[in-house]
């Protein structure tokens, strides 16, 4: 009477230890199914669970005869309770497998390609957005009177470099000191933007100073600072941009400095401020190489909001 407790606690015990095994390897067999293995671990393991649950019985003979029915009673429940268990885990481990298994209905080992991006329309940039001013400055706003000089070609005879060259005159007339501070673009036909000074030597200014040959000019680094009133205190300046090739025959000169007004622009990324500018068009023709600091004449002049 004393060996059937024993008895079924052994087989309950070494039980028990089967059912950690089998989670463990359900686990990786979970963890091995994510690499394409899902099949055959599937089929290996439904067939130990199957064969395990048929070949186990009642622990001996010794719990049916000598066993108290109080411990036999007990022990079929506790047989029934895990051969539910061990269905409940084989159904789990199963889906699992399932679920990590590719699904996919192609053919083996095809990846799907992911769908073509859908291009989307760009947005203009702020500074594309231009709009025609009247010339004369609005209400509330001041302006300088601006006069444009000529636009030339001017090669550096010691280094063969091609650089362009615009000259200017601007007068306070609106009845109190401003501050005189441009910004010079010159946009080329095939949408290259060159700030004035920028890849210019000092020394390639100072030749093109001395070309020039007006005492009163300077350069757009000197002309910086306040301008006072009247013709009397009037400015003139001139601006370099460096050109590799002058391959451009259509100009387009943006100078931003001479009036206040300005607008508040709504755009995708945000407010942008857009200012008055004053636009200049050159149409280059032949080869601007030769024309020998001869003038390009210019087409259009507008003011806009850019």
């Amino acid at each position: 009477m004393l060996q059937t407790p024993l008895v079924i606690t052994q087989n309950e015990h070494g039980f028990t230890r089967w059912i950690t095994g089998a989670f463990k390897n359900a686990l990786r067999t979970h963890a091995r199914a994510a690499k394409g293995e899902h099949d055959r671990l599937l089929t290996e393991h439904v067939r130990d669970l199957l064969h395990f649950l048929i070949t186990w019985r009642e622990p001996s003979h010794d719990v049916s005869v000598s066993a108290d029915r109080r411990y036999t009673s007990r022990f079929m429940q506790r047989q029934f309770v895990m051969s539910i268990m061990c269905l409940a885990m084989l159904c789990v481990t199963a889906a699992s497998m399932v679920a990590a298994a590719p699904q996919d209905s192609g053919p083996i080992g095809a990846p799907k390609a992911p769908p073509p991006a859908v291009p989307q329309p760009a947005e203009p940039l702020p500074t594309e957005r231009e709009r025609t001013l009247s010339p004369e400055a609005a209400p509330g706003q001041w302006q300088l009177e601006f006069t444009p000089g000529d636009l030339r070609v001017y090669t550096d005879p010691q280094t063969n470099q091609h650089f362009w060259y615009f000259t200017y005159k601007v007068v306070n007339r609106t009845g109190q000191d401003r501050w005189w501070a441009p910004k010079f673009e010159l946009l080329e036909d095939h949408g290259r933007v060159r700030r004035s000074g920028q890849n210019v030597d000092p020394i390639i200014m100072k030749r093109v100073e001395a070309l020039i040959g007006n005492r009163l000019i300077a350069d757009q680094y000197q002309v910086l600072g306040e301008i006072k009133q009247g013709e009397e205190h009037a400015k003139e300046g001139f601006v370099v941009w460096s050109d590799d090739d002058l391959r451009a025959t259509e100009l387009h000169l943006f100078i931003r400095g001479m009036s206040s007004e300005m607008q508040k622009v709504q755009t995708k990324a945000g407010e942008v401020m857009m200012y008055k500018t004053l636009k200049l068009d050159y149409r280059v023709s032949g080869d601007p190489a030769e024309r020998r600091g001869e003038p390009v004449p210019c087409e259009h002049r507008e003011w806009i909001l850019r």
